[in-house]
């Protein structure tokens, strides 16, 4: 009955899907006692890595884009079935350069295509933890698209361009197309790896407090391959400027992120193509912000570190 109670998210743990913040309030009575609330909540984000490129390849009849364009791919081609034929099917593979998809890229699923009656459908089906987030679909008469008098193979030149508007789904189907004849089809798409999904629930919204996820996410599990993330801070404490000195046996972007004791963002700073094997430092310059303590997160491709820093000057 005293009024509104406000608390501040402080982060306590954090894992590959899920951010664990706690809120602790106080109230106090007149006479002096008090009593204290913890709440725990716990966030859970959707989260997509490693997207590339992905081509449909059909076996029996495909050539690569490659040596006529510098962008891998395959167009292919398909002749009219008779009703109560089995689909064509597509191989999709992401990420296989040079059309090389034996040595390199990986196998994310595969496209059914029927053309009975003078239409075409094509259904992308997506397996394990691959998701699409754009679908380019090309088919005509000639291997590529023509723009201007010349062949093409972006894909936003194909005639069936749905961009980005795919919501990282496994199914998706487009048709039917008009055809007659023999016709080159391209099948094309930008594909991730889904590491977690959380489906926002429609009210009411029901939440733990104190431990769980919230109602209605669903979490995909995926093994991650993680190393040490490791840096040094100084000096220590430092006055106004601190040093974060890092360095990696792998190639990756680096994030930092400062955050005050109440949990809020104070400072971000990014070190982007950070090369192998060598040693960097960034500097942050703290030297006008309202805190004391620190708590520093530095993001790699490969994981996570989190260190608390301190001012020698009081703020």
């Amino acid at each position: 009955a005293g009024g509104d109670l406000r608390a501040y998210p402080v982060l306590v743990s954090e894992d590959v899907c899920t951010k664990t913040y706690e809120y602790v309030f106080t109230v106090a009575d007149c006479a002096g006692n008090t009593d204290t609330k913890t709440v725990t909540y716990i966030r859970t984000d959707d989260k997509y890595e490693n997207c590339e490129t992905m081509f449909g390849r059909y076996a029996p009849s495909n050539e690569c884009f490659i040596p006529d364009f510098k962008r891998w791919g395959w167009t292919n081609q398909i002749s009219p079935q008779d009703e109560g034929a089995e689909p064509y099917v597509f191989n999709l593979y992401a990420g296989a350069a040079q059309c090389d998809y034996e040595n390199k890229g990986s196998e994310v699923g595969a496209a059914s295509v029927s053309y009975i009656d003078g239409e075409i459908y094509i259904t992308y089906n997506l397996t394990g933890n691959y998701v699409m987030s754009e679908a380019h679909i090309y088919v005509g008469c000639d291997p590529y698209p023509n723009k201007n008098g010349s062949y093409t193979v972006a894909p936003g030149q194909y005639n069936y361009n749905v961009g980005s508007g795919l919501d990282y789904i496994q199914n998706f189907t487009v048709g039917p197309i008009a055809a007659s004849g023999d016709v080159h089809v391209i099948v094309h798409g930008v594909v991730c790896e889904q590491v977690c999904r959380c489906s926002v629930p429609q009210g009411p919204f029901s939440y733990e407090t104190s431990s769980g996820d919230p109602e209605g996410c669903d979490v995909v599990a995926k093994v991650a391959a993680t190393k040490e993330v490791s840096f040094t801070a100084y000096p220590v404490p430092f006055e106004s400027e601190v040093n974060l000195k890092y360095s990696f046996d792998y190639d990756t972007d680096i994030n930092i992120e400062v955050f005050d004791m109440k949990g809020s963002l104070v400072r971000k700073a990014e070190n982007r193509n950070y090369i192998k094997g060598t040693t960097e430092t960034t500097k942050i310059d703290l030297s006008r912000t309202d805190n004391q303590m620190f708590f520093v997160r530095m993001t790699t491709s490969q994981g996570t570190m989190i260190k608390k820093i301190v001012s020698s000057t009081q703020q």
